[in-house]
C-alpha cells in the first residue's frame, strides 16, 4: 500500500502560496515533495479574509487582489487543493477546539483546525500509513500540533517539510492532557 503524504495547509501559507509574503518561495519550493494539498474550509475563508483585508490596507492592488483571490479558487475547484468540510453545528467539534484554545493559547480558528486535523484524520497523528503534516507559518499552532502528536513544517523556522518517513513527535504526557 502507498503511503499517502498531505500537506495540510494553514490560512498562513495559503496566503503566501497565493500572494507575495516573506515566504512564499519556501513553501512554492517545500511543497513540490507533496503528493496532495488539503485545507480546511476553514482555513480557505480565513485566507480569503486575509487577502481582502491586505487589499483594503492598500498592502494590494485591486488587480493583485483579484487575481490571488482567483488564482486560490482555481487551485480548489480543480482539486489541487483538497478542501476539508466540516459541520458548522458539530458541537463535539467546537468543545474539543475550546480545549485546543485553553491548552495551547491558539485562536478558535487554529485550534479548530486542529481539531478536524486530529480528529477527521485519525492518521495525521497516528502516522501509519501517512505521513501528513501541517503547513503553517504561524510558530504556536505548529508547537500545538507537534504536543498533540502531529507532524508540522513550521515554514517561518524551517527550511524545508518533514522529510517522507517522518514519525510524528509525541511531547505531551498522557497524564498530562486532562
Amino acid at each position: 500500500m502507498a503511503t499517502i503524504r498531505f500537506a495540510y495547509l494553514d490560512a498562513s501559507a495559503l496566503v503566501a502560496m497565493f500572494s507575495p509574503e516573506p515566504f512564499s518561495n519556501r513553501i512554492a519550493a517545500g511543497l513540490t515533495t507533496s503528493d496532495a494539498k488539503r485545507a480546511t474550509m476553514y482555513c480557505i475563508v480565513e485566507a480569503l479574509g486575509v487577502l481582502k483585508r491586505k487589499f483594503l490596507r492598500k498592502e494590494m492592488s485591486r488587480r493583485d487582489y483579484l487575481d490571488s483571490t482567483y488564482e486560490m479558487m482555481a487551485f480548489v475547484r480543480g482539486d489541487s487543493i483538497l478542501v476539508q468540510h466540516d459541520r458548522l453545528d458539530d458541537l463535539a467539534l467546537f468543545a474539543q477546539a475550546e480545549t485546543y484554545v485553553q491548552r495551547h493559547n491558539l485562536d478558535f480558528i487554529d485550534a479548530l483546525q486542529l481539531t478536524v486535523l486530529l480528529l477527521r484524520d485519525a492518521a495525521f497523528l497516528r502516522g501509519g500509513a501517512s505521513e501528513s503534516f501541517l503547513v503553517t507559518i504561524d510558530s504556536d499552532l505548529a508547537a500545538a500540533v507537534r504536543k498533540e502528536g502531529g507532524l508540522a513544517w513550521d515554514v517561518s523556522a524551517e527550511e524545508r517539510p518533514p522529510p517522507p518517513g517522518a514519525r510524528p513527535h509525541f511531547l505531551w504526557n498522557t497524564e498530562d492532557q486532562g
